[in-house]
């Protein structure tokens, strides 16, 4: 650390770098001391907002696809140039140079704190296009334009995956990006440097597609990073290869068979490993006109997880023998597939375990493998030093930043109107707009409002009609209104939205559903005259869970129903 400290000191003192006044600088000096910031005009945390847009599939923009729960703009309600303009990009940009993070770039810091500075997200963004604190155009543009995939990956959801969207009973996401877009996005092309092409599935995506043909068309060779699975090798893919500068970032999760398509559901592990030769048999040839403005190594993604660190030693074999880039990636969410959410010792036990390989890594991999392995080590030993609440943190603060969490959480301190104004705020073109629907509908019952209640419900069952949350909210209002009957048939309908959905998808959040459910038809059997069966519910859920407070609240009420008879 002090050789680190002495050598960025030593830097500054030649003048090669530019010098910075920022609070916050101060605690990231040893990570500065890593990166190669000669000949920058001004200093930055983070330099992804000064060169990139990122665009996700329900027209969202944000500076990266790691910061996405921070949006810019949207494409639907907002030109791009005053998005990329805009006053939530100046402010975004304001706070790097501050060296603070923003609201949505928790996982960064979460893994920068922990020492990971080698093989930091941050570092992509530091090339010589990083030098303007007021940016005319983003050199670099990364496009999740489309949910379409043919996978279901286990830590993935709807909103980048068609497959698990169909799963959760949803309707499939609109395509947003069309014509008006398009020709907006056109000089935008022509001033990209590089071009990332993400998941989805680019490959199986009319918009890649067509930003393809219009590269090809207006003769334009900016580098086109594309992440793909793998599982399409084509005429039109090929088509691609042959025609643009075009480097490859392969998802891979699994080591095995078994491992492999447990995690990456649908994909078949012998198609995997034919059609990974034939990308890495591209990446290493000169035949396209191309070929010196492209990688000439593969990069292999593996996302670190409690279902497959014990393959990890035996991805960077893999990796290593393709001549390929290892890019281990620690999952953090959701919880239930992070290494760093189980218990103390099982974590101490999978770091020692990966530990363990070290001797034989430092003999076997290439240096550039090698630095990725310590790195990915050095993170996660860090993690397992830290106070049990770390993790937590970063997912509460994540959380925090949506407008939904917000508003439940005054909802239950019992401040709804302040929750109302809250569930307000959340963009009505989001994937997932059916919680925020529910929600509002529940707080304007609270509020008596039933005609708002009434017409917020009426569109959640509409437009998400195989969702249970919309009916839930329907049922709850139908009590309220002492409508029982009609709140009953509406909890029917609930119920068979919950059976009817994928039970592998997002485990966590059907509990939540199963719990709502369980009250509110608590609630509406009291009302039809069935207490004692209502009581007996909601006691077997405060037996599991004894500090739900909701359930307590309802079985307060109920008992009082009864002795008043």
């Amino acid at each position: 650390m002090a050789g680190l400290l002495s050598a960025v000191q030593s830097r500054l003192q030649r003048g090669s770098i530019p010098t910075t006044d920022a609070p916050g600088a101060a605690a990231y000096q040893a990570f500065d001391a890593t990166r190669d910031l000669r000949g920058k005009r001004f200093r930055s945390l983070c330099y992804a907002p000064f060169v990139q847009m990122s665009f996700a599939p329900d027209g969202n923009v944000a500076a990266c696809c790691m910061s996405r729960d921070s949006v810019l703009g949207n494409i639907q309600t907002e030109r791009l140039a005053d998005i990329w303009q805009g006053e939530r990009a100046q402010s975004f940009r304001e706070a790097l140079r501050n060296y603070e993070f923003p609201s949505g770039c928790g996982s960064c810091k979460w893994s920068l704190d922990a020492g990971n500075f080698l093989d930091h997200p941050i570092r992509d963004f530091d090339g010589s296009f990083a030098n303007n604190p007021d940016p005319i155009w983003p050199a670099k543009l990364e496009l999740a334009l489309s949910n379409t995939c043919n996978y279901a990956c286990v830590m993935c959801n709807g909103s980048l995956s068609s497959v698990i969207r169909a799963k959760e009973g949803l309707p499939a996401l609109p395509h947003v990006y069309g014509d008006a877009f398009f020709e907006d996005f056109a000089p935008y092309l022509a001033h990209a440097e590089s071009i990332a092409f993400l998941g989805g599935e680019p490959f199986l995506q009319a918009e890649c597609f067509r930003v393809f043909d219009m590269l090809m068309e207006q003769k334009l060779s900016p580098g086109c990073y594309i992440t793909t699975n793998a599982s399409q090798y084509n005429a039109r893919v090929e088509r691609v290869l042959n025609n643009l500068p075009v480097s490859l970032i392969i998802s891979v999760d699994g080591m095995t068979k078994k491992t492999m398509e447990s995690i990456r559901v649908n994909s078949n592990y012998e198609t995997f490993m034919e059609n990974i030769e034939r990308f890495n048999a591209y990446v290493h040839g000169h035949s396209d006109p191309y070929s010196d403005k492209r990688e000439h190594q593969l990069t292999l993604n593996y996302c670190v997880m409690k279902q497959n660190w014990q393959e990890v030693a035996d991805f960077y074999r893999f990796a290593n023998r393709l001549k390929a880039k290892a890019s281990p990636i620690i999952v953090i969410h959701p919880p239930a597939y992070s290494v760093a959410d189980l218990p103390p010792e099982e974590f101490k036990a999978v770091v020692a375990e990966l530990e363990s390989h070290t001797p034989e890594m430092k003999r076997e991999l290439s240096a550039q493998n090698r630095t990725t392995w310590m790195e990915m080590l050095k993170e996660l030993r860090n993690h397992v030093r830290e106070d049990a609440p770390t993790l937590t943190q970063v997912l509460e603060d994540r959380r925090k930043g949506n407008s939904m969490s917000a508003a439940w959480d005054l909802l239950q301190e019992g401040k709804p109107e302040a929750a109302l104004e809250a569930a307000l705020e959340f963009p009505s073109t989001h994937p997932y707009y059916f919680g925020p629907l529910a929600l509002i509908a529940q707080i304007r019952t609270v509020l008596s409002d039933f005609e708002g209640a009434e017409q917020a419900a009426v569109e959640a069952t509409t437009r998400f009609a195989r969702r249970p949350e919309g009916h839930i909210a329907m049922a709850r209002l139908r009590y309220h209104q002492g409508r029982i009957d009609e709140g009953l048939a509406a909890l029917a309908l609930a119920e068979q939205a919950l059976q009817r959905m994928d039970r592998t998808v997002d485990p966590a959040g059907q509990v939540i559903v199963t719990e709502q459910l369980l009250l509110v038809g608590a609630s509406l059997r009291a009302g039809a005259g069935e207490a004692e069966e209502a009581l007996a519910s909601v006691e077997n859920l405060l037996a599991e869970k004894p500090d739900h407070a909701e359930a307590a609240k309802l079985r307060e009420t109920i008992l009082a129903g009864i002795s008043s008879r």
